[in-house]
C-alpha cells in the first residue's frame, strides 16, 4: 500500500434509521430551511455549459391544498435572464439553499432537482400570495408590468443534510416525498 495514499471515507451506512424515522426527520429539517432561508442557487444547463443564480424564493403547495407536503418553489425572474432562456430550452434544473453555519457540525442545507417553468394563469394568484408573503417588498415586480415572470419548480428529488444529526447525515427524500433511498452520515 502506497504511504502517500489519502484514506477515503466509507460510504457504508453509519447511524442507519429506519425510513419512517429518517423521512420525518429531513421534513422537520426541510421545513425549517423554509422558513429561515430566502435566497437559493438555482442551476440550469444550455449545450456546451453550465449557469447558476441566485434567486429569491417562497415555498408552495403547487397550488392544491395548503397542508400539502411543500414540493415547490416559487422564484421570480425574467425569460430574457440567461437561466431563464436556459429554462425555456431545457426545464430541467437543480437548486441549493443552506444555513451557514460558524461551526461545520452545524451544516444544515437542501440540495434538490426538478421542473421549473412559468406558473400557469389559473394558479398565478396563489402563487404571488405565497412569493409576496415572503418578499412583501417585491409586490412592484410582481405586480407591475414588468418582463420577470413568477416559476414553479416542481421538486423531483430533495436531499436533506443535517450535521447536528451527525456529520454528514443526509436523507434523500424521491418523488412527492416518497421514503428515502438512503438515510446515513456519509452516504447518498
Amino acid at each position: 500500500m502506497n504511504p502517500r495514499r489519502t484514506s477515503r471515507v466509507s460510504t457504508r451506512r453509519i447511524e442507519a434509521r429506519p425510513p419512517a424515522e429518517a423521512a420525518a426527520a429531513a421534513e422537520t429539517t426541510w421545513r425549517e430551511l423554509i422558513r429561515r432561508c430566502r435566497v437559493l442557487a438555482l442551476a440550469t444547463a444550455a449545450p456546451g455549459r453550465s449557469w447558476s443564480a441566485p434567486l429569491f424564493f417562497a415555498a408552495w403547495s403547487g397550488g392544491g391544498d395548503p397542508r400539502a407536503p411543500i414540493r415547490h418553489l416559487v422564484f421570480l425572474t425574467s425569460p430574457a435572464s440567461r437561466h431563464g432562456r436556459d429554462l425555456a430550452r431545457t426545464p430541467r434544473c437543480s437548486a441549493a439553499f443552506w444555513l451557514a453555519p460558524p461551526a461545520i457540525g452545524g451544516l444544515r442545507g437542501v440540495q434538490l432537482a426538478g421542473r421549473a417553468q412559468p406558473i400557469e394563469a389559473a394558479l398565478l394568484p396563489r402563487a404571488k400570495a405565497a412569493f409576496l408573503a415572503r418578499h412583501p417588498a417585491a409586490a412592484k415586480r410582481v405586480e407591475g408590468a414588468t418582463r420577470e415572470r413568477l416559476y414553479s419548480l416542481a421538486i423531483d428529488t430533495l436531499k436533506v443534510t443535517d450535521n447536528r444529526r451527525g456529520f454528514g447525515w443526509k436523507c434523500t427524500l424521491g418523488r412527492g416525498g416518497q421514503p428515502p433511498k438512503t438515510a446515513n452520515r456519509f452516504g447518498t
